[in-house]
């Protein structure tokens, strides 16, 4: 079966399910002059000009610049006005952008930096592993990974979804410690300072390990370890994982928060106000999780299941009153 170029296209958009993904990389496999393209359209998906330059000119550049390393007649013609259109489509949905990319001095290395204060950027790896990379992070990765280890590198906090591979373990390095996976969703943060590593195990199976790859802990899902490298101290605690990690999911997470910490919180992402009857309202204490492209209806909705309120809503302004019973 011949293949389907305009997948290439769809994958620059990202685009691309994961059955069209396993074509693609069947396809990159296939041949040396395949593995080659795909090199050069991954690159110029993630290329930083589509970050900083959101101009037609800055992309016919770019493509410019794949278009003169492969055989431009056959193959690289009919995927031109496609990319193109792929190319802007990214600009417009903004699911690859707000991270800036750069290559190391060997070149066998990309590294993806998150703003401070940016928003969540979802990476997809070339095994079809997802990582999630809070505002700060940086997620170091080869342009290829070996056949015997699947190796990254990160600061900051990011959460990790990856693909089981028994033959191909996933290596993450921060500071200096490594976490072995074998496929599994974890969520690691470190400190600035190099000091200590943070990592939650939500399902799977890693092994926390020292500088030298010695195993350190065997970790269960629920397990939160947090690993002081300077003193060899690693602390644990069982956490809740329908909690840790969903930050990538662009949630806000309040904790032993009061209803007054929560409508402030709601206001400041949705924009609206409350106005409480009953001052008394204010002190309660809930747990509570929204995404924050959530309805504020909805919102209204979850608070009034889990506190005993009723909420009316008028245009910014949301008023809140004990429930009739």
């Amino acid at each position: 079966m011949e293949f389907e170029y305009s997948i290439l296209a769809k994958y620059l958009a990202g685009k691309t399910s994961a059955e069209e993904l396993a074509v693609l990389l069947a396809w990159a496999k296939s041949s040396e002059k395949n593995g080659r393209i795909w090199q050069e359209v991954v690159e110029l998906r993630m290329k930083d000009a589509f970050d900083r330059h959101n101009t037609e000119a800055a992309i016919e550049r770019a493509l410019q610049q794949v278009e003169a390393r492969i055989d431009r007649k056959r193959v690289w013609m009919p995927l031109r006005r496609a990319l193109r259109y792929a190319a802007m489509v990214a600009f417009i949905v903004g699911s690859a952008l707000g991270y800036w990319m750069f290559r190391s001095a060997s070149e066998d290395y990309l590294s993806i930096r998150v703003a401070e204060g940016e928003s969540v950027k979802r990476i997809l790896l070339r095994d079809s592993s997802e990582v999630w990379l809070k505002g700060g992070a940086m997620l170091r990765i080869p342009k290829a990974f070996s056949a015997r280890n699947r190796s990254v590198s990160m600061e900051g906090e990011a959460f990790f979804s990856v693909r089981k591979d028994s033959l191909s373990p996933f290596l993450v390095e921060a500071n200096d410690a490594y976490i072995k996976v074998l496929g599994t969703e974890f969520n690691v943060r470190t400190d600035e300072a190099g000091h200590t590593l943070e990592t939650t195990l939500l399902s799977g199976h890693v092994v926390l390990q020292d500088k030298d790859q010695e195993t350190i802990l065997d970790m269960q899902p629920g397990e939160q370890v947090t690993y002081n490298m300077d003193k060899n101290e690693v602390s644990v605690k069982q956490v809740d994982v329908n909690v840790e990690g969903v930050w990538h999911l662009q949630q806000k997470q309040l904790e032993e928060a009061t209803l007054g910490q929560i409508a402030e919180e709601i206001a400041k992402t949705h924009g609206v106000h409350f106005n409480f009857a009953d001052a008394r309202l204010l002190a309660r204490k809930y747990r509570f999780v929204y995404a924050k492209d959530e309805p504020i209806e909805e919102i209204c909705s979850h608070l009034e299941f889990i506190a005993p309120i009723s909420c009316r809503i008028e245009g910014n302004e949301i008023f809140v009153s004990y429930r009739n019973k």
